[in-house]
């Protein structure tokens, strides 16, 4: 009987068991469960990245397939270990990689990590751990000329509401709009949001990913208002009113449709004047409020599970480095830095409202790239950082754009 309850038990299980000789049926192997996802990395061209993947699971087995945004995937011959180590090739900017984890239980796919290929030029310097940089001949480079950096801002004034106007302007990257298995975001924010839409440019023309943008002059993405010019006069009271009212459209456009973007990109000028309620009275308690200022806009987007990503505001040098480089630091740049106290001395709100929001904010902190533990340089790999005493180059922030990347990607949905 015992023998014969054991067959027919086995006549009625999935193909996917087995019994042994001894009429004990053995379980089906579990389908395996990814534990730890590759990551984007970086390297200087020539030189060796390093994705790993971790898994669970019995009798795994791993293949690695490569693509060029926006083509089919390839299976990278040779490649079945959890780790893989692409060269960076200049001929191809990034590349997109994935790991298929397979068993007798079934398959699953991993994320999708990148390798940039990354110059030593601009913030490249700024990694210690980026094996061949800095290089020698950039010791005597600078570009933009500190004669020209102010110019360098990247245009684009079709895309910008200026202070005195209410028109929400969307801009989209690239203009042929979002694309299926590429992630769409948007920008939105002051000028120091305006600086990184090079960086996601960058990426857009790689293919890496679709953006819209949604800027305004010294408005950013927060519910407090902003100040201009001398309190209480017609000039300051226009411009406040012209902030709320584009803030409200804003808002009413990022959830206009449900699932349009992947995440949303946001920074703001840490040193913008704002009004206070007068109960308002303390620094301790106008950067509570500011804080609070700053969830109270994301929470919308927050709660209908989109991801913000928020940009620490850079280190500013408080007046425009060009005359220095162009006076006693013309032939050693070196000799314009300003301390990291000095340049981060003015309260940023931001990473603390990222603290205290709900779920789904991320701190993009690239403080790393503009100083040292204790030196803010103003010229980096040979790139000028400053156009202005707080604004980022173009030229600088499109070096910024593959540690953007790898910061923000690792939130996105898989596409």
């Amino acid at each position: 009987m015992a023998i014969a309850f054991a067959v027919a038990c086995t006549a009625i299980l999935p193909a996917t068991a087995a019994s042994s000789s001894s009429g004990v049926v053995a379980a089906a192997a579990a389908k395996p469960r990814i534990t730890s996802q590759p990551q984007s990395s970086l390297a200087v061209p020539g030189r060796h990245a390093a994705i790993v993947v971790a898994a669970a699971g019995s009798g795994l087995r791993y293949s690695w397939q490569r693509r060029d945004p926006g083509h089919a995937w390839s299976t990278v011959r040779g490649a079945t270990s959890r780790q893989y180590s692409p060269t960076a090739l200049a001929s191809a900017p990034l590349r997109q990689y994935r790991v298929t984890v397979s068993n007798a239980g079934g398959t699953v796919h991993s994320r999708v990590a990148t390798v940039f290929a990354v110059s030593c030029f601009g913030a490249g310097s700024m990694t210690p751990a980026l094996a061949g940089c800095p290089t020698p001949d950039l010791a005597k480079m600078l570009m933009p000329a500190p004669q020209d950096v102010g110019r360098d801002y990247g245009g684009l004034s079709n895309c910008w509401a200026d202070n005195d106007t209410t028109t929400l302007r969307r801009c989209t990257f690239p203009s042929t709009g979002p694309r299926k298995g590429v992630p769409h975001l948007a920008l939105v924010g002051d000028s120091h949001a305006r600086m990184y839409l090079p960086a996601l440019r960058w990426l857009a023309d790689r293919g890496e990913l679709t953006f819209d943008t949604y800027l305004k002059g010294s408005c950013a993405w927060s519910t407090t208002s902003p100040v201009r010019g001398v309190i209480g006069t017609t000039y300051q009271r226009e411009f406040t009113a012209s902030c709320a009212t584009w803030r409200k459209k804003l808002a009413a456009r990022l959830i206009r449709t449900p699932g349009e973007y992947d995440g949303i990109i946001t920074g703001a000028y840490h040193n913008t004047r704002f009004l206070y309620p007068s109960s308002v009275k303390t620094q301790a308690q106008r950067n509570a409020y500011r804080r609070a200022g700053a969830v109270a806009a994301w929470k919308p987007v927050l709660k209908r599970g989109v991801p913000v990503f928020v940009i620490r505001d850079n280190p500013v040098p408080g007046k425009p480095t060009a005359d220095c480089l162009l006076g006693k630091g013309k032939s050693d740049p070196g000799k314009c830095a300003f301390t990291k106290a000095f340049g981060t001395k003015t309260y940023d709100p931001l990473p603390g409202a990222v603290a205290q929001a709900p779920k789904g904010a991320h701190l993009v902190d690239l403080t790393w790239r503009f100083c040292t533990a204790k030196t803010c340089p103003v010229v980096i790999g040979g790139a000028n950082v400053y156009r202005d005493d707080h604004h980022v180059s173009v030229t600088y922030t499109e070096t910024l754009a593959p540690y953007i990347w790898r910061l923000v990607s690792r939130y996105i949905p898989t596409q």
